[in-house]
């Protein structure tokens, strides 16, 4: 019996034929309502340089709050010591006045000028700075009781207007602690003479030499009347009076701007994340803050210049009269660090319009 023929099975075609699909659009998730996309180099370099700015004038806002406070706690305490000061320097006296008025009662002690001396010494000392008639009365006491120790080198014989001119090197005003009174002081080549209606005194500049007082015609350490002297005039002791003063402007200029300052801080942090999360308003929140500091940064360095200028001139006694070099240069520092960021923000904004267009 034959057998069938095999059957022959063909190769099956394993050519893949490609198949036309619909495309698919997939959409980005987004978070928060802002979409993701691809952002811009600039944008993120700004929203990172605005959040780094924004917490560093956070602290610096809160170290300008800190000092203005205690700028302004500062000049409340001193001013309450000269009011406390004030008070206390009145001279209980149970002589009448006549005791240690006029001229012809006032007595040279042994290392005293005499008249004459006392007459051109006060003639130099008034064509510089002017004083009231209190204010005579107390140098030319101090000058009777230890003028030779205050200018050793005025003579006893004739004395000279000239010599004693080119040892007064400065004059001025102190500043006042008592309602309407300026003392006056001289500064000299053997120290610094303050004068005021109620007492005058002389401070050396020899190291340790202890100050020179006169109050009311008594002097507290070797006074001409001994203890007579001390049993008629009841002299209240002389406190320590503090001179630091800042004026309320400066003081209200920086505290305002320490709090100001802090909030714009904030708001600009707030500004930095939305930059970086590409908000659409991040643009014009950015231009608001730059318009806002602006003006905030120059009222800044005013407040600052006014307030180191007054705590330079209060603590030196009065004798820096006009706003001290260093003053303007906090000024100008102050003013260059406000407007840095914005100015440099306005510039960004402005050449960079289309990369906030796109977000």
């Amino acid at each position: 019996m034959s057998q069938p023929d095999p059957i022959e099975i063909a190769p099956a075609d394993t050519t893949v034929v490609p198949r036309r699909v619909l495309p698919v659009s997939y959409s980005t998730p987004a978070y928060g309502g802002y979409a993701i996309r691809q952002r811009p180099p600039i944008v993120t370099a700004m929203g990172t340089i605005a959040v780094i700015v924004a917490v560093l004038s956070l602290l610096t806002s809160a170290i300008c709050g800190v000092v203005a406070l205690g700028m302004f706690v500062g000049s409340q305490m001193a001013a309450a010591s000269r009011t406390l000061a004030a008070s206390r320097a009145v001279v209980a006296q149970t002589t009448p006045p006549a005791t240690i008025a006029g001229p012809a009662q006032i007595k040279a002690g042994p290392r005293g000028f005499n008249m004459q001396q006392r007459s051109v010494v006060m003639h130099v000392l008034e064509s510089a700075q002017a004083l009231s008639a209190g204010q005579q009365t107390q140098l030319e006491q101090l000058l009777a009781r230890r003028g030779q120790d205050i200018m050793p080198f005025v003579s006893g014989n004739s004395p000279s207007p000239q010599l004693v001119r080119a040892n007064l090197s400065d004059s001025g005003r102190i500043a006042s602690y008592k309602g309407g009174e300026r003392a006056a002081y001289y500064v000299i080549g053997t120290g610094k003479l303050e004068i005021y209606s109620d007492r005058a005194v002389f401070f050396p500049n020899t190291p340790g030499a202890p100050a020179i007082r006169i109050q009311n015609g008594i002097d507290p350490d070797d006074d001409l009347g001994g203890a007579a002297s001390r049993a008629n005039v009841n002299v209240a002791p002389t406190l320590p009076v503090s001179t630091y003063a800042i004026r309320p402007a400066a003081t209200a200029l920086t505290m305002i701007d320490a709090i100001l300052s802090g909030g714009l801080a904030i708001y600009l942090l707030v500004v930095g994340i939305l930059v970086l999360r590409q908000s659409p308003r991040s643009r014009g929140l950015q231009l608001a803050f730059a318009i806002l500091k602006t003006p905030l940064a120059i009222l800044c360095a005013f407040g600052w210049m006014w307030a180191i200028s007054d705590s330079i001139t209060s603590t030196s006694g009065g004798t820096i009269t006009s706003p001290p070099g260093v003053a303007q240069t906090w000024f100008v520092i102050f003013l260059v660090i406000g407007l840095a960021y914005p100015l440099a923000l306005l510039i960004a904004l402005r050449m960079n319009r289309s990369a906030f267009t796109s977000v």
